[in-house]
């Protein structure tokens, strides 16, 4: 006989009330899918029902330690021990029984009446609720214990759990809502300290703020290292201020999405950048963003155009590769005085790209060793970069975004996306569990 669910249901509670119906409803979910899945094995099974339920029999007994009557069945699967805590040896006992008297076995010693009965003596909406409140409890303690441990893998990366271990847990509080965990923070927290030179010697609130942006990029994505030494380069060799560090830092993620390359490749890549782009100064960002933009849409990267455009920084380089190229154009399709001028990376590109199509050359066109002849004279690495030069013309200016886009606020309300149910379940624990800390402290003391 096939198990009528809301039956069930309706006999435990009684009068059948549809709130109750509903409590119970998430227990009896998997019981119909193992219902429904022997049905479908005995279906395929080509044998008689009491062969294929002796069998079952057999296994169940030889491998379970339930019950042998229904009502100890029941009360088993009531208290949700029996099947959660020790699966391997319980399953196929209730399979087993389950089986017999779907098939309406002889020998079935299982009976729904039964069943009913030994559950509904253990399960009740206070048991329910009183086993969620006991979870709910040991998970607690168990991400207080998760943040005391964190907070000491701290102090032995930085020795500095004293004097920001009280602002890691005043952030955690701030940001729990976010779905960043106190491990985030203090991996924030140990990435500024080990590579912002001048971090210690910042106020508390701007400590607390570079840290907070610095959690907010690595839940969005962008790891803590390469955000923590980009703050190092912008705030200590060009000078910028807190904020405008951050703001930086922000539109370039902003930026990563809006032309679809991954953020954390643009926040690495502007770190990497930094030798060549470090005598633009503060206008080293804007340079690199329009790098960015031109070398996705041309399928390079940034270094790439980097290292082409630096040989026109001396004459000498400059003078040599101009001539060559001019050669091969058959005139004075580039000037050895403008391109030294000009010293955005881009433009240099540009006029490159410019020279080459002005003649009326087409890549596809060009003869083997020609194409090889140019891109030695342009001081490519291989052919294959010709020809995405010779296709783009590197004039795509930084696609403009809201000015609201690169707020951290607005950063801050995309954290959800990057969050499973599962994360944000642990961050509401974790706002509660913040404010156990004080008591782990005491009890290490009392203990120590």
């Amino acid at each position: 006989m096939a198990i009528d669910i809301k039956e069930v249901l309706e006999a435990l509670t009684g009068a059948g009330s549809a709130e109750q119906i509903r409590e119970l409803t998430e227990a009896f979910r998997d019981l119909a899918e193992v219902q429904s899945e022997m049905g479908i094995a005995y279906n395929s099974m080509g044998k008689s029902g009491k062969d294929a339920s002796k069998a079952l029999d057999n296994a169940a007994r030889s491998t379970s330690k339930w019950s042998k009557s229904a009502e100890g069945l029941g009360q088993e699967l009531g208290t949700l021990g029996g099947i959660l805590q020790d699966a391997d040896n319980t399953f196929l006992g209730f399979a087993g029984r389950l089986v017999e008297t779907s098939m309406g076995a002889e020998n079935a010693t299982f009976s729904m009446a039964n069943f009913t009965k030994g559950l509904k003596s253990s399960i009740n909406v206070v048991n329910i609720f009183a086993t969620a409140g006991t979870m709910m409890i040991q998970a607690m303690g168990a991400l207080a214990l998760a943040t005391d441990k964190a907070i000491v893998e701290f102090n032995r990366a930085t020795g500095a759990g004293d004097m920001y271990g009280s602002q890691i847990i005043g952030l955690q509080r701030d940001l729990q809502v976010l779905g960043v965990d106190v491990g985030e923070i203090t991996q924030a927290y140990t990435g500024l300290v080990n590579n912002l030179g001048s971090f210690n010697r910042m106020s508390e609130d701007q400590q607390r703020e570079l840290a907070k942006n610095t959690a907010i990029l690595q839940e969005l994505g962008v790891a803590t290292d390469i955000t923590t030494k980009n703050y190092n380069t912008l705030m200590s060799a060009f000078a910028m201020t807190k904020d405008e560090a951050s703001k930086v830092q922000r539109e370039m993620f902003v930026l990563a999405q809006t032309i679809g390359m991954p953020p954390e490749a643009m926040a690495e890549g502007f770190q990497q950048a930094i030798p060549q782009l470090a005598a633009f100064g503060k206008k080293s960002t804007d340079v690199y963003k329009k790098l960015a933009v031109n070398a996705k849409a041309a399928g390079m990267q940034v270094e790439q155009l980097l290292r082409i455009t630096e040989q026109f920084d001396t004459f000498e380089g400059a003078a040599q590769a101009v001539g060559k190229l001019n050669a091969l154009l058959g005139g004075p399709y580039l000037s050895t005085t403008r391109m030294i001028q000009q010293t955005d990376p881009t433009e240099r590109m540009r006029m490159l790209s410019s020279a080459i199509n002005d003649a009326g050359k087409s890549f596809d066109e060009m003869e083997y060793y020609e194409a090889k002849a140019t891109a030695a004279a342009l001081g490519l690495s291989d052919v294959s970069e010709l020809a995405l030069l010779m296709n783009n013309r590197f004039d795509l200016l930084e696609p403009r975004t809201k000015q609201s886009a690169a707020e951290l606020e607005t950063l801050a309300e995309q954290t959800a996306k990057f969050n499973s149910v599962g994360e944000m379940m642990k961050s509401m624990l974790m706002s509660v569990v913040a404010n156990l800390e004080p008591v782990i402290r005491g009890f290490k003391t009392f203990m120590g």
